[in-house]
């Protein structure tokens, strides 16, 4: 009596639906990569301007933030977006957003975002 071989390796069904996977993956890459290239522009656009701009003139922080997301073209956010709070003693130009980007269909991938920068020269 023989022995019959046990098989090895995906079916054709078995490789399409990997394929599918892998590309959904994929897919998900390419929508976020430029939603987390925007977020690393604004960490240094807050570090920039809470080094460079004293943190008592509201309007001259609101200018550098504008100037700095226009050279940037940083667009998920406002300057009304950023507050300026004290916690501790110590001023922080803080920003909190989400940035939806569509997915597939009626999907979307949702990204949150908390950044806090201490001001400088206080």
């Amino acid at each position: 009596m023989r022995l019959r071989k046990r098989q090895q390796g995906l079916t054709a069904l078995g490789w399409v639906l990997a394929f599918m996977v892998g590309g959904l993956i994929a897919m998900a890459g390419v929508r976020l990569v430029p939603v987390y290239i925007q977020s690393f522009s604004l960490n240094s656009i807050m570090q920039s301007v809470a080094s460079d701009v004293d943190y008592q003139d509201t309007r001259a922080v609101n200018r550098a933030l504008r100037r700095q997301m226009q050279v940037n073209d940083v667009r998920a956010v406002d300057v009304d977006d950023f507050q300026i709070e004290e916690i501790d003693g110590r001023r922080y130009l803080t920003l909190e957003y989400e940035h939806r980007v569509p997915y597939l269909a009626n999907i979307d991938l949702v990204v949150s975002f908390e950044k806090q920068q201490a001001f400088r020269g206080q």
